[in-house]
Order: structure tokens, then C-alpha cells, then sequence
């Protein structure tokens, strides 16, 4: 994810080799699924630049599907062994891990998702929106319910993103579709 390509082009420009691997086929991370900002920036802008850094880079190298099998050693002397795309065992030896293992958007079986068509998370409103020309246009009412699976037994916290992401979207339905009704609910 962005946070791993971050790391390493920060390494690299000091002049340290570094590996990147990606068990994706891509590099980009949940920021594949940005695709603008509540300041108004463009993350897949951003994505593209990062992605050229990192490929231009000649002192990082990058597994793409890649998974890491074994990792042995002790501070500042390990050995890492990369299952490749190709199926080759690849053996690395380093004296830094950095792990940026990412996140994903919860998706609860709460509220009819996953058994309603209209019940999306807020990153697949945001992806419909974007790709969907004329998504906002169709919509009379939106109904945003914020904190879903978070604040109960197994999940006592805020992710802290879910209120900016569903107010940059209710802004820009509304200003795709002025009509439009938006609820917004949270801490339920």
C-alpha cells in the first residue's frame, strides 16, 4: 500500500536498497479505491506518481504477488524467504522490516448489505459514484449510517475516517444532484 511504496521511496532516497513486496498483482493499496479527497485531490493522481517513483527507483525492487514465507534472523541481520508471482523462492538479506499490512473496510451483514443492491459501503459509493456517470442524478434520498460494527464488544473504536469519507460524499452527490435528500446518522 501507499504506506510500504512511502517507506521505501523515503529508503531509497537516502540511498538504502530496500525489496517492496506486494501480495497484490498491483501496488496501491486501498488507495486504488480513492478517488477523491474531501480538500479536492485527486488520489489516483497521486497513485500514478507514486508508482513512477517506485518503478524508476533503481534501488528498490519490487515482488508484485508476491507472499512472504519465512522470515528468520535477529535485529539488524535477517534473512527472508519471497514466495514470487513466478512460484520461485527468492532469499533475501536485510537489517530493517518495515510492515505496512493495510486495512480493510468492514463489511457487516447489519442493514441488508450484501442483500440489497442499495446498501453500499461508503467506499463503493464513492467508486459508483466516480465511474457510474449520472450515479448521484438517479438518487432521491441517501440515507448515510456511520459507525457500523465499531463501538460494540468485539470492536470498541473509531476508525476515524468514516465521518470525512461520508460527508465528502454526501458533497459531492449534492453537488452532482442538488435535489437530493442526505441523512447522515452515526454512533448508533
Amino acid at each position: 500500500g501507499v504506506a510500504g511504496m512511502t517507506a521505501a521511496l523515503s529508503f531509497a532516497e537516502q540511498g538504502i536498497e530496500c525489496v517492496l513486496v506486494e501480495r497484490e498483482k498491483q501496488l496501491g493499496g486501498n488507495l486504488k479505491h480513492l478517488f477523491y479527497t474531501a480538500e479536492g485531490s485527486d488520489p489516483q493522481a497521486l497513485l500514478a506518481l507514486l508508482k513512477k517513483q517506485i518503478e524508476s527507483q533503481p534501488k528498490i525492487t519490487t515482488y508484485l504477488g508476491a507472499e512472504i514465507k519465512r522470515v528468520s534472523g535477529f535485529l539488524g541481520n535477517y534473512k527472508t524467504e519471497i514466495l514470487t508471482s513466478k512460484g520461485n523462492i527468492e532469499e533475501i538479506e536485510h537489517g530493517v522490516v518495515i510492515m505496512a499490512t493495510g486495512g480493510v473496510e468492514y463489511q457487516s451483514a447489519e442493514y441488508l448489505y450484501g442483500k440489497s443492491k442499495n446498501v453500499l459501503t461508503q467506499s463503493e459509493l464513492e467508486e459508483k459514484i466516480t465511474k457510474d456517470n449520472g450515479y448521484a442524478n438517479i438518487l432521491n434520498s441517501v440515507v448515510m449510517i456511520q459507525c457500523v460494527g465499531s463501538r460494540e464488544d468485539e470492536h470498541q473504536y473509531c476508525s476515524r475516517i468514516c465521518c470525512t469519507q461520508a460527508v465528502k460524499n454526501a458533497l459531492r452527490i449534492k453537488k452532482e444532484n442538488p435535489n437530493v435528500k442526505i441523512i447522515l446518522t452515526g454512533c448508533l
